[in-house]
C-alpha cells in the first residue's frame, strides 16, 4: 500500500492523534514554563531528604545516652510517686482469708469510730459520730476497697487533731473519684478526695496542719485545698476545711526497653 492510499484511508485517524499530541506539547511547554521552577525545587527537596534518610543518623553512643536518660527519668517518676502515693496501712487492707469485702469494711469502721470516739471523749474534742463514713450500699470490692483507704486516712487525720488539741471536727466527707464510674476511666491519677471542717482556736489548727506534713504514720498527706476563716460568733476562733487526698498512679511498664537502632 503506497503513502498515499494509506494517508486517504486513515487520513482522520492521523489527524486527531497529531492534533493530541501537539496540544500535549503545547500543554507540557505551558506547564514547564509556569510551574517548573517549582517542580525543580521539589526534586531538589526530595533528593536531599532521601540522602538525609539514608544517612546513619544515631550511633551506639546516641543509644547508650538515650538509655541512660531513661534510666533517670525512671528514677525520678518512682521518687515522685512514692512521695504522693497513698501507702495504705496492713489493718486497712483486704484479706483474701478474712471473709468478704464488706464485712471486713463494716468490722474496721465500726473499730475505728469505737476508738478515736474513747480518744475524743479523753480531749472532750468533739467529733461527728458517723466519722462521714457512708453506709455502703454496694459490694463492689473496688469501691470497698477505695472507701477502707479513705477510712485510713481519717483515722490518722483525727488522731493528728486530737494530738494538736483541735476542739471540733464538725464534719468529714469522703468522695470518690468523678471518673471512677465514667465511661472514659480513670486517667493515670485518681484522686480520693476526704474533706474535714474543723473548728477551734487558730493554733491547734496550725499544730494540725503541719502534723499532717510530719510524715508520722509514713508518707504526710497530701493536701489539695485548706481555707481558714474567722469564725463569726467567737473571735477567738477560726474555722478550717481541709480536703485530703488518697492519689493513686496508674501502673507504668517500667520493664518497656528502647528498641536498638
Amino acid at each position: 500500500m503506497s503513502v498515499e492510499d494509506f494517508w486517504q484511508e486513515n487520513k482522520r485517524f492521523v489527524v486527531s492523534v497529531g492534533g493530541g499530541l501537539l496540544v500535549f506539547l503545547i500543554g507540557s511547554m505551558i506547564v514547564d514554563r509556569l510551574y517548573g521552577s517549582e517542580v525543580a525545587r521539589v526534586r531538589t527537596q526530595l533528593r536531599r531528604n532521601e540522602s538525609s534518610l539514608s544517612a546513619e543518623r544515631y550511633r551506639s553512643a546516641d543509644l547508650e545516652r538515650a538509655r541512660e536518660a531513661n534510666e533517670a527519668l525512671a528514677a525520678a517518676v518512682e521518687t515522685l510517686s512514692s512521695a504522693v502515693s497513698f501507702e495504705t496501712r496492713p489493718d486497712f487492707l483486704l484479706n483474701p482469708r478474712a471473709g468478704g469485702a464488706s464485712s471486713q469494711y463494716f468490722a474496721r469502721a465500726d473499730l475505728v469510730r469505737q476508738e478515736l470516739a474513747s480518744l475524743a471523749s479523753k480531749t472532750r474534742m468533739r467529733l461527728p459520730a458517723d466519722l462521714g463514713l457512708e453506709s455502703l450500699k454496694t459490694t463492689r470490692e473496688e469501691v470497698i476497697v477505695r472507701h477502707l483507704e479513705a477510712l485510713d486516712l481519717i483515722d490518722r487525720a483525727v488522731r493528728m487533731a486530737l494530738d494538736a488539741g483541735v476542739e471540733r471536727i464538725d464534719k468529714i466527707q469522703v468522695r470518690l473519684d468523678p471518673a471512677f464510674d465514667s465511661r472514659a476511666g480513670l486517667g493515670a491519677v485518681e484522686r480520693t478526695r476526704v474533706t474535714f471542717q474543723m473548728s477551734s482556736t487558730a493554733e491547734p489548727v496550725v499544730r494540725f496542719l503541719a502534723a499532717t506534713q510530719s510524715g508520722r504514720f509514713g508518707s504526710p498527706l497530701v493536701i489539695e485545698e485548706s481555707n481558714v476563716t474567722g469564725a463569726r460568733s467567737k473571735l477567738d476562733e477560726v474555722r478550717a476545711e481541709v480536703t485530703f487526698l488518697v492519689v493513686r498512679l496508674a501502673r507504668q511498664d517500667a520493664d518497656a526497653d528502647i528498641e536498638e537502632i
